[in-house]
């Protein structure tokens, strides 16, 4: 009998509790959310529901020029004129910053062809490191004669970076894989990386052992949404990767031009880019051609040329 009054107290007293927590929750529900009833019962059950998914952004990066070659500053989105499969493309994002996270992609040609000069590409590149890359942004080095070697990966740290490039060498091995370099920065560095992205390349010649072809590593570029600008070290012809920064949106300086030089323009262009953005169309996957102009027809545009649409 007394466990049986006992158990009956027990039950009573749980009860009691229960009740209680159930009016609180019901308090803080009618608190915090005094209109979900309404609002539940205002919802038409007929109604398709509409889930946003992230939109894909075509980012692209330009230099503008005008007929004497000076960098143009101050444009606005109403200046330019983009054409997208040689449509008309609304230019949804616009801006002029300089402040944009950059990763920064050095590939030195360390042939023996090149060994008179390996001190100047130390000093030259030491210097542009270090007045380019800030805090947030970052460098890695590959050098390439008869193979590929990254020399050092991606890092903020200036100290680390200007160490491997105090480093610089010439293997015992001949030969010139700039295609290979290229392939080896857009995909195993750029293609995963957000921000603005650079390749720099420096070499006295034409590739002559790589595995990639030239159009390999011009896509590899496209793909990793990355400019490539090279320059041509030493007395040859025109050279056929010069094809590597047109299509991509970089600069190609010719045989005989400063180095110092060189990479005195290419800081300026990095601090005075455009950079804009369009959604693009549905569409299978592939390369789409890009066209960027200004109104000013005497304006030159420097910016890529295609990208690849992945859905």
């Amino acid at each position: 009998m007394d466990l049986d009054i006992s158990r009956t107290l027990q039950l009573r007293d749980r009860r009691r509790f229960l009740a209680q927590l159930a009016a609180a929750s019901g308090a803080i529900t009618s608190l915090a959310l005094p209109s979900l009833a309404q609002n539940l019962a205002a919802v038409d059950p007929n109604e398709t529901a509409i889930f946003r998914t992230a939109v894909r952004v075509v980012n692209i990066l330009a230099t503008v020029r005008d007929k004497t070659g000076k960098i143009i500053q101050g444009l606005t989105k109403d200046d330019f004129i983009l054409e997208e499969q040689g449509h008309a493309q609304e230019i949804r994002y616009f801006t002029q910053q300089s402040d944009l996270p950059i990763t920064i992609g050095l590939l030195i040609d360390v042939s023996g062809s090149l060994a008179a000069l390996i001190e100047e590409e130390k000093t030259v590149t030491l210097e542009f490191v270090n007045a380019v890359l800030r805090e947030q942004d970052l460098g890695f080095l590959i050098v390439f004669a008869g193979t590929v070697l990254m020399e050092q990966r991606p890092t903020s740290s200036l100290a680390e970076l200007s160490r491997s490039i105090a480093r610089l060498r010439f293997p015992p091995f001949g030969g010139t894989q700039i295609y290979d370099a290229v392939v080896m920065a857009a995909d195993d560095v750029l293609k995963a990386r957000e921000g603005r992205k650079v390749i720099i390349v420096l070499s006295d010649g034409e590739d002559n052992s790589s595995r990639a072809s030239l159009t390999h590593a011009v896509e590899a570029a496209q793909r990793a949404d990355s400019l490539v600008y090279t320059f041509q070290i030493g007395p040859l012809g025109p050279s056929r990767w010069e094809r590597l920064s047109t299509e991509t949106g970089g600069r190609y300086f010719k045989n005989g031009s400063s180095l110092p030089a060189a990479f005195s323009e290419i800081r300026k262009e990095l601090r005075n880019q455009y950079s804009l953005g369009f959604e693009p169309k549905a569409a299978a996957a592939g390369f789409r051609s890009l066209k960027l102009s200004t109104k000013d027809k005497a304006s030159k545009v420097q910016a890529r040329t295609r990208y690849y649409y992945e859905p």
